[in-house]
């Protein structure tokens, strides 16, 4: 029996999907409980240290792998993965006592023996990465040329190899004697990798078809094979994290080459839940420091054009209340030609009576983004009604401006059609939470479901109090609903019998669909 078939597994697992570090702590609290009381097989607990690995749990994977140490409960499996665990973190000492008893030990298989070393030789090179001493890397060489040799996986000891006498060459740093040509090991590498059929490639085998191709110099090739790894449904955030490392701390490319953005691009919808607050000029957004990874150029860039249409919703007296966009007014009816009108939740701003808090004629529109005068930001008043649907409907009002129209150098797009709500699909949300300054919701973003009847639709995006009206797009930067609800009790459009945490948006097909109804009533 699997350890995900058991009632533990299932809790470890739902909560590493889900990506919730209280419930997963939990988990693992029950994970250690139980192998100290000897209950799991040693089979079982290296399933669950490799899951944690998998999801970047190392610490939790860490100590799964010291109580399986003690207990004696450790399979040569286990003792790798702890030790790269241990890496991962750091812990370069540790991990090296480990990975030498274990590449020692004579009742170590060769498949295990040639992982232990190809760890050997990446902790070496993590030495010479963080300390620039030229004997690591001369012994980072020799240790992926031994496993290398061995050829008990010539595609991962090869491409390191590959890339550490690269490293060598460009700083100038003296190599072992007997090592092979760059040009011949480079292609032995991509026909290992490339003899294989497609559709048995694993997500390794297009990592290091990458590298190999960044180390030929073919950079176009290795861009369209990193996006299309980047694409893959199975990729885990190990596994990128492992291949944007080895770019840019081995190979050194630059954060903004495109081969980079590509794998940052994809660990960023991998990621747990975070947001970012808009720095005051664009230019900052060239270094984004702290946990979140760059965000490729062509993704920040349409997102900033969309950052222009979104406004917080604010009384008199400044107070915010929620968010608003504007929008082609064609978006909605083709009775609405080209006007840009002003969209948000009918919760928010509403001439019905008891809705909400706001009426048309109190409201105020302030741009984070385009500037008033001089260089403060937009604020715009005096608007009318066009139409309201309300909260247990599609929870919309449409404003128009009684003034001039603000001008928007490229207005919001449309989604031509709602994303399909599969295994990494993900949205984004740009609002003012808790009446706070322009915030963008990147990561965690994961599309849940739709209503049948696609009227509804729910996802993870974080969010909070003030999100209320917010536009939600698609990964293509195309509107395709407004926020207006959240609870960590949603009850499930797939299955309302079950509850879960989620945010809810109305579809803009909805919205459109109610509008042309009124129109004909």
């Amino acid at each position: 029996m699997s350890f995900f078939e058991t009632p533990l597994g299932e809790r470890l697992q739902t909560a590493l999907d889900e990506g919730k570090d209280n419930a997963v702590a939990k988990a693992v609290d029950e994970l250690l409980e139980a192998m100290w009381r000897k209950q799991l097989d040693p089979e079982l607990i290296q399933e669950a240290i490799s899951d944690l690995q998998r999801h970047a749990q190392f610490r939790h994977a860490i100590s799964a792998g010291d109580v399986a140490l003690a207990t004696g409960r450790a399979t040569f499996e286990t003792r790798r993965r702890y030790c790269q665990a241990l890496i991962e973190i750091g812990a370069l000492h540790a991990a090296e006592l480990e990975l030498t008893r274990l590449s020692s030990d004579d009742d170590v298989p060769d498949k295990e023996r040639g992982e232990a070393l190809g760890l050997l030789g990446r902790l070496q090179k993590q030495r010479y990465v963080f300390g620039d001493r030229g004997t690591d890397l001369r012994q980072a060489i020799e240790t992926y040329f031994d496993a290398y040799t061995a050829k008990t996986d010539p595609a991962w000891h090869g491409v390191n190899l590959l890339a550490l006498m690269h490293r060598a060459a460009e700083d100038k740093e003296p190599v072992p004697s007997g090592l092979p040509d760059v040009s011949e090991l480079a292609g032995d590498i991509l026909a290992v990798v490339r003899q294989k059929p497609a559709n048995q490639r694993t997500i390794w085998d297009r990592a290091t078809e990458v590298e190999t191709l960044v180390g030929m110099g073919k950079t176009d090739e290795a861009k369209d094979v990193a996006e299309e790894l980047a694409q893959s449904k199975n990729v885990n955030s190990f596994e990128m994290g492992s291949l944007r490392r080895q770019l840019t701390e081995v190979w050194r490319l630059e954060e903004t080459d495109p081969v980079v953005l590509a794998v940052s691009d994809r660990l960023l919808q991998l990621g747990h839940q975070a947001a970012f607050d808009l720095p005051e000029s664009p230019m900052q957004f060239e270094k984004i420091f702290g946990a979140a990874l760059p965000i490729g150029y062509n993704t920040l860039l349409r997102g900033l054009r969309c950052a222009e249409s979104v406004c917080k919703i604010t009384d008199a007296n400044g107070e915010g209340w929620g968010t608003g966009f504007l929008i082609n007014g064609g978006l909605i009816h083709d009775s609405l030609g080209d006007e840009t009108i002003l969209a948000t939740n009918a919760h928010v701003v509403s001439s019905t009576h008891g809705i909400s808090q706001l009426r048309p004629v109190e409201v105020k529109a302030r741009f984070d983004v385009l500037k008033g005068d001089g260089d403060n930001p937009l604020i715009l008043s005096g608007m009318s009604e066009i139409w309201t649907s309300p909260p247990d409907r599609c929870d919309v009002t449409l404003l128009r401006f009684d003034g001039d129209e603000p001008a928007l150098t490229q207005p919001i797009e449309a989604a031509p059609a709602l994303p399909l709500a599969n295994e990494g699909a993900f949205v984004y949300v740009v609002g003012h939470p808790a009446g706070a300054g322009l915030k963008f919701s990147i990561r965690g973003n994961d599309l849940l479901a739709y209503e049948k009847g696609g009227s509804k639709v729910h996802y993870t995006a974080p969010t909070e109090p003030g999100s209320s009206g917010s536009p939600v797009f698609t990964s293509q930067w195309q509107l395709m609903a407004v926020h207006h609800a959240g609870s960590n009790k949603m009850r499930r459009l797939d299955d309302p019998s079950k509850s879960y945490e989620a945010n809810e948006g109305i579809t803009l097909e909805a919205i459109r669909q109610e509008f042309a109804f009124s129109l004909a009533g």
